[in-house]
């Protein structure tokens, strides 16, 4: 690295100690200073915030590649911390034929070890101590597979803060999707897994909604609950959507008049997966709009 861009990485990280010791004299959690830290830096150099894939061919810290190099500051700063409680968001796990709810953790840092059995409520001793050679590795896989549609979803809401980016109507549509995501896994824990697919099916359909509306404005919803129709329309621009066709089958398959108007009760294991199928699809689509690379964990 030249001297010249020593000194601007100096000042850049002196820029950020200083709005990092702001937001935290306004008590700002570690988890959304970066986000933060962002919006201010770009406040003091006159620069527009960009919340998408990075850019080789502009320097490190302009443009979409900035975020990333604020983000990589934070890593850096608070490499050890890490944040459990509130979680991110809840999904459901099934353990020998019991749904259960497992927290997806907030973290901040890349080499935080978490133990899945930790985060799954209701979970008690003995059983974490009698799981099996074969239980325990499906259990990783959902807290592995939770990270990942929690964190994207929530990469995904940073940016509908972004002035300018997405129209009302599209916010309304994509703020109503996650209240929707955040309920599937409570209501599921009562025993009703109506309103758990319900829940499930709305985050999915809302998100496809919201992102026809962001790439086409004159598009018009149409009446009554089509997602397979709506996101056959998504996929013309995205086709690489396609990969999600069995899920939105399986979502499709269980008609919103079954599930919230006549009574027949959908069955525990149909309802875990269109629960993770409605995950998925909510993911895939903020995946589409935001630009962003995939949340892996591990």
């Amino acid at each position: 690295m030249s001297t010249t861009e020593d000194e601007t990485l100096e000042v850049f990280e002196s820029v950020l100690r200083e709005i990092d010791r702001e937001l935290g004299s306004l008590s700002v959690p570690v988890r959304d200073r970066a986000f933060e830290a962002v919006m201010k830096y770009c406040e003091k150099t006159g620069q527009t915030p960009i919340f998408t894939s990075l850019d080789p061919r502009v320097g490190p810290l302009d443009g979409p590649n900035l975020p990333r190099a604020v983000q990589e500051y934070f890593d850096r700063e608070y490499h050890e911390s890490r944040l459990v409680v509130p979680p991110l968001g809840t999904v459901p796990v099934r353990i020998r034929g019991a749904i259960f709810s497992m927290r997806i953790p907030v973290v901040v840092g890349k080499e935080v070890v978490i133990d899945g059995l930790s985060l799954i409520d209701g979970l008690t001793e003995q059983m974490k101590v009698n799981l099996s050679a074969e239980e325990t590795p499906e259990i990783q896989r959902s807290l592995e597979q939770g990270y990942q549609v929690i964190n994207e979803v929530e990469d995904f809401g940073i940016t509908l803060r972004t002035p300018g980016r997405y129209t009302e109507e599209a916010v309304d549509f994509f703020a109503s999707a996650l209240r929707d995501r955040d309920a599937i896994t409570p209501i599921f824990l009562t025993g009703n897994t109506n309103q758990a697919v319900f829940h499930g099916q709305q985050h999915a359909e809302k998100m496809i909604k919201g992102a026809i509306i962001t790439e086409q404005p004159e598009w018009k919803p149409p009446r009554g609950h089509a997602i397979k129709g709506n996101f056959r329309v998504l996929t013309k621009n995205h086709p690489e959507l396609q990969a999600l066709d069995s899920d939105i089958d399986r979502l499709n398959k269980v008609t919103m008049t079954q599930v919230r108007y006549r009574g027949s009760e959908v069955s525990q294991d149909d309802a875990y997966e269109l629960a993770w199928a409605a995950l998925r699809v909510g993911a895939a689509v903020t995946l589409c709009l935001s630009g962003m690379e995939p949340r892996r964990a591990g």
